[in-house]
């Protein structure tokens, strides 16, 4: 037994030398592979420098060429010139004076274009500057408008701020010392609380800016299911009152939590109480309607 665990010893060293090496050699090829991809690259970029300079050196002969060829044909030109210039001045002998007179008036005329081009050139300035005066005074106008307005618009978001902070100090005046809550496995809401809804419509029909958001809850009685339901049309019972005393139903979100957030213990009769519940948020948002006293420019402010 100890030859054969010292054979697999060995045979488990052999394997796991085998292995290292096998490693050593697949990152020496990778090495090697490597360096060719860079040699490959490198000979890539030589290859493509040289014949980018090839070509430059090609476009500077054919330049070259090209210009001397343009200087021979300028002097050519020149030279012809010169002959026709003096063959004219011999025959020509006699319209010299003609000529110069003639030159002269041409040269008087170009003077007086030059000076009427010079006087409209400076018209035009004037006219620019003036237009651009004009144009800084309408944006200085302009920019007192805006300030202007700026301050109205800031003025009547703090009147509405003010107006709406009212609000809801007023509904949740109602809703936060008598909340709403509801018998066990029932959704109808008591005669008290329909009460309580009747006074925040109420008031809600005066803050035309006022959104609700109506969450209903229940206790950990009864399977998941049940009370996600049963909290939803408690939701649902609460919205549809609210809607019965005239507050419109776009303003108003209900949603049901079932038993999933309960604020006092279900293991007591009075803490099940407490959570079989309607939580009551009061925001502002976007209505059709607008207080008189309040701005129509920002009566649109949502939070």
């Amino acid at each position: 037994r100890a030859l054969a665990d010292a054979a697999a010893a060995a045979d488990k060293t052999e394997r796991e030398a085998a292995a290292r090496r096998a490693t050593k050699q697949a990152a020496l090829r990778k090495q090697i592979a490597a360096a060719q991809a860079a040699e490959r690259a490198a000979n890539e970029e030589a290859s493509r420098v040289e014949a980018a300079r090839l070509a430059a050196a090609e476009r500077k002969v054919e330049a070259e060429r090209r210009d001397a060829q343009r200087r021979e044909a300028a002097r050519i030109e020149a030279a012809r010139r010169d002959e026709e210039r003096m063959a004219a001045e011999r025959r020509q002998h006699a319209e010299a004076q003609r000529l110069a007179a003639a030159a002269e008036q041409a040269r008087v005329r170009a003077e007086k274009k030059r000076r009427e081009a010079q006087r409209a050139s400076q018209a035009e300035e004037a006219e620019r500057r003036a237009a651009e005066l004009a144009r800084l005074q309408a944006a200085a106008v302009e920019a007192d408008r805006i300030a202007t307005e700026k301050a109205r618009l800031a003025e009547a978001q703090a009147r509405l701020t003010a107006f709406e902070a009212d609000c809801r100090a007023r509904i949740l005046a109602i809703i936060e010392p008598r909340p709403i809550r509801f018998s066990f496995a029932r959704a109808d809401v008591r005669a008290a609380a329909r009460a309580q809804l009747r006074e925040i419509a109420s008031v809600a029909q005066s803050c035309p800016t006022v959104r609700f958001r109506v969450d209903g809850h229940t206790d950990a009685n009864g399977d998941s299911f049940t009370n996600m339901w049963l909290s939803k049309e408690r939701a649902r019972s609460v919205v549809s009152l609210l809607a019965r005393f005239g507050v419109e139903a776009q303003r108003i979100t209900s949603a049901g939590f079932g038993e999933d957030r309960p604020i006092s213990s279900n293991a007591t009769r009075i803490g099940r109480q407490e959570n079989r519940r309607i939580d009551f948020t009061v925001l502002t948002g976007r209505t059709a309607a607008v207080p008189s006293d309040v701005p129509k420019t920002v009566a649109r402010r949502t939070d």
